[in-house]
């Protein structure tokens, strides 16, 4: 085991000498002997020796005190004969390993030393520890926060800083500061939990909503746990807090895919009941129809019972569709030329005053998909644009792209990897974050009763989802929406 290395930093040659005698005696290692601060700043950072014992009071420009504030990661131990209160309270600001009065003992010397040595050991090991906490919040993406139940201040680490979207300088906020941060709905909630940790003393986890100024509104989660004395109420509040925004939103589209899919089961057998019924409907009003002179006040009747028909015929052959969704074959396709196709029937479904731009990219590669279902997906999305312009005049923007998810960017139902983007971007009204919410439920819709039947983005989620892709939506209220389609290429197909 190597001998623990010692510098005496000691301005009067025969204490420095006989320090040096005693710690040979005790079996240390002098490195060497400085008599002022520039001569032991220059040693110690030419020869990192473990300890160093310094006298507060040195000649030349810099005291003890002085240099051994510009020490760092060596432990330093004052040496004095003599101390008035102010140069003591200069000292302990240093955080000194050790305090040792003249004339030193060797039994002294060796104590204050082996006790500085092992501070350090302990010292080491706790910062290994919470370097190692700290790598493991990063790799958890977790951040970590105490609040203070006395002043009622709340401190957060970097990482927590950044999930709750605060300053980076901002280490200690305000608790009702805090709180103004979260939703309003969700602050009672979080404030009741807090309160609760502090009187009695249980672990909590809350959920809560807070808006972050570069990414909008994210869902967070906060454990907590209380530490008290003795009996008295607890004095702080000890957790970690995560971003779940993900967890919960793949929760919330798992919850659609199953109301499609119950929807697609139940709804399949009862539309192909309606649609038998409906045949001889339409059928014989078209016959009683042909029978009528063309001035026949009854043929408008007539022609009312037909319209009706027919719209129920399109909400069947809605419906339907969630019952098909696996019938369809996949083949490679090129979506630059399927989409050009789609566009040319999209664009006679919607009224006059709505442009259609293309933005379409080549050779991006191929997806595996039937074009009927492209069809779905981009007609369905012009439609609803054009739905959200009219009757004002306006544009549609309709882009395809090539994009690379790096594993950064990757989420649960977007893995990393090579992606065809469709997106279709309008100037329509734009929505509330509420309406984004459920936006592709089934049956949900904003349009008046007998506009719409809130079908045509639940059919393009289904669609989406069964070609193993993902969806998104941006939306301001008065500006517009733009719909995000991310389908996988298959692999080796187009550019890199």
């Amino acid at each position: 085991m190597p001998s623990t290395q010692v510098m005496i930093v000691e301005d009067e040659r025969i204490v420095a000498l006989h320090l040096k005698q005693q710690l040979v005696r005790l079996g240390y290692e002098v490195d060497g002997i400085a008599s002022n601060g520039d001569q032991a700043l220059s040693s110690i950072e030419r020869q990192r020796p473990d300890v160093v014992l310094m006298d507060i009071h040195l000649d030349g420009d810099m005291d003890g005190i002085e240099t051994a504030a510009r020490i760092d990661d060596i432990p330093v131990i004052y040496l004095t004969a003599y101390s008035e209160d102010t140069t003591l309270e200069r000292a302990r600001a240093t955080k000194p390993f050790g305090y040792l009065v003249k004339p030193i003992s060797e039994r002294e010397l060796h104590a204050t030393i082996q006790m500085a040595l092992k501070r350090r050991e302990i010292e080491g090991d706790l910062h290994d520890s919470r370097e190692l906490l700290g790598f493991a919040l990063d790799a958890a993406e977790m951040g970590s926060w105490e609040l203070d139940g006395m002043n009622k201040q709340i401190n957060r680490d970097g990482n927590a800083r950044r999930i709750t979207g605060v300053a980076t300088e901002t280490a200690s906020t305000a608790l009702a500061d805090f709180l103004c941060e979260i939703f309003a709905e969700d602050r009672p909630v979080v404030a009741e939990e807090f309160e609760r940790l502090l009187s009695e003393g249980t672990p909590c986890a809350v959920d809560f909503r807070r808006t972050r100024p570069d990414d909008g509104i994210r869902w967070l989660r906060a454990h907590g746990k209380a530490f008290r004395s003795g009996h008295r109420k607890a004095g702080r509040i000890v957790g970690i807090v995560q971003d779940i925004t993900e967890e919960i939103e793949h929760e919330r589209r798992e919850r659609i895919m199953e109301r499609l899919e119950t929807i697609g089961t139940l709804a399949g057998g009862i539309a192909h009941d309606v649609n038998n019924m409906l045949v001889p409907i339409l059928t014989l009003t078209q016959v009683v129809m042909e029978s009528l002179s063309e001035h026949d006040p009854r043929r408008r009747q007539l022609t009312t019972v037909l319209g009706s028909g027919q719209r129920i015929r399109q909400l069947v052959a809605q419906v339907l569709a969630f019952s098909r969704q696996d019938a369809y074959e996949a083949q490679p396709l090129d979506l630059h030329d399927v989409m050009r196709a789609a566009l040319v029937i999209a664009r006679a479904t919607i009224p006059a005053s709505v442009t259609i731009r293309e933005h379409l990219g080549r050779g991006i590669g191929f997806v595996s998909a039937a074009p009927v279902q492209i069809d779905t997906i981009l007609i369905n999305l012009v439609v609803n644009a054009a739905q959200a312009i009219a009757p004002a005049a306006g544009t549609i923007d309709v882009a395809l792209e090539r994009v690379e998810i790096d594993p950064a960017a990757a989420r649960r139902d977007l893995p990393a990897g090579s992606y065809a983007r469709i997106a279709v971007t309008d100037t329509g009204s734009g929505m509330d974050p509420a309406t984004q919410e459920r936006i592709f439920e089934p049956f949900f819709t904003t349009k008046p009763i007998g506009k719409g039947t809130g079908l045509g983005l639940s059919v393009v989620f289904g669609t989406v989802k069964k070609l193993g892709g993902a969806i998104d939506v941006r939306s301001e209220v008065g500006v517009g929406s733009t719909f995000i389609v991310d389908l996988p290429l298959i692999a080796g197909t187009g550019v890199h």
